[in-house]
């Protein structure tokens, strides 16, 4: 019975360890990235670079972008950076075209650094969040020419934006969650939790938002809560949809998958050793976790 217990044991640990992929190890943090076809794209410090993953050896190539990347968006055949400067209280939006492997446009924002970003391209819009308490909404469909159609003044920071149904959501720190309407250019308060809101996503037009005291709250159509899961001495940094499943990235580096039909978590994956600082979606399948630690992992859940 013994050696049967630690054969079945070696065997699902290796079916777990088959689920993960090592494919980046950075020289610096790898703070954001995507897919596109064959490739990666990520940014480290003030670089893009990317490989194609059906190439031997992984071929990387590199391109300086300048600013302190903090967020990449693959937009058709550019690649549209949010990046902090090195100056005091500068964020700038870059936009480099893959052709010609050249930063193209750049606008400036001299009141703040950027917290979170988020782009919407059938508008031609990128959203800001930034430390001087504010979200900025800026038109670049005229670029070189940058317009700000919207500047929202917040009375907290808001460390998670997010576009769902033609709506902008945001999460401050004060625990508020507001909708913004585009055509009417109005907020409106629809949540109060009173705990600083960590991340915010959607599923199936429900709520889903996470909490720096490790809560996960689900809210139902109605805006009320319907379920909340807590974990211990942890919480959670980012999270994406897979399916039926909410796929969350914590401070300590976990990896948790919460099966929400049942709203149970039901996997817990601890292959990074720090804080999963992005978590994406990719192709077949696949997620992407990058991590304090420089590394960027590829994942399927069996």
């Amino acid at each position: 019975m013994r050696n049967y217990r630690i054969t079945l044991f070696l065997m699902l640990a290796t079916l777990v360890v088959s689920a993960q992929e090592t494919i980046v190890n950075g020289s610096f943090t790898i703070r954001d990235f995507f897919e596109e076809q064959d490739s990666i794209f990520y940014i480290e410090k003030r670089d893009i670079k990317y490989f194609n993953k059906n190439e031997q050896g992984l071929a990387f190539e590199e391109y300086f972008i300048g600013g302190y990347g903090l967020k990449i968006f693959n937009n058709y055949h550019e690649i549209v950076s949010i990046s902090n400067e090195f100056e005091q209280n500068v964020s700038s939006l870059r936009f480099y075209s893959k052709k010609e492997k050249e930063v193209k446009e750049v606008f400036y924002y001299k009141k703040g650094k950027s917290i979170d970003a988020l782009l919407i391209r059938e508008k031609k819009y990128a959203v800001i969040s930034t430390n001087d308490k504010k979200i900025i909404v800026i038109d670049f469909r005229d670029k070189p020419a940058f317009k700000i159609i919207q500047e929202i003044s917040l009375n907290s920071l808001a460390r998670s934006i997010y576009y769902h149904n033609k709506h902008l959501y945001y999460a401050t720190d004060l625990g508020e969650i507001h909708e913004f309407n585009f055509i009417t250019q109005k907020s409106k308060l629809i949540y109060s939790f009173k705990e600083k809101i960590t991340n915010l996503n959607f599923y199936n037009d429900s709520l889903i938002f996470t909490t720096i005291q490790g809560k996960i709250v689900f809210l139902g159509l109605d805006f009320k809560i319907s379920n909340i899961l807590k974990i211990k001495k942890n919480f959670i940094l980012n999270t994406i949809i897979d399916n039926d499943n909410l796929v969350c990235g914590t401070f300590k580096g976990e990896i948790l998958v919460v099966n929400l039909k049942n709203k149970e978590i039901t996997n817990q994956l601890n292959y990074h050793n720090r804080s999963v600082l992005s978590i994406t979606k990719g192709l077949e399948n696949y997620f992407y976790s990058s991590v304090i630690d420089r590394t960027l992992k590829k994942w399927k859940l069996e």
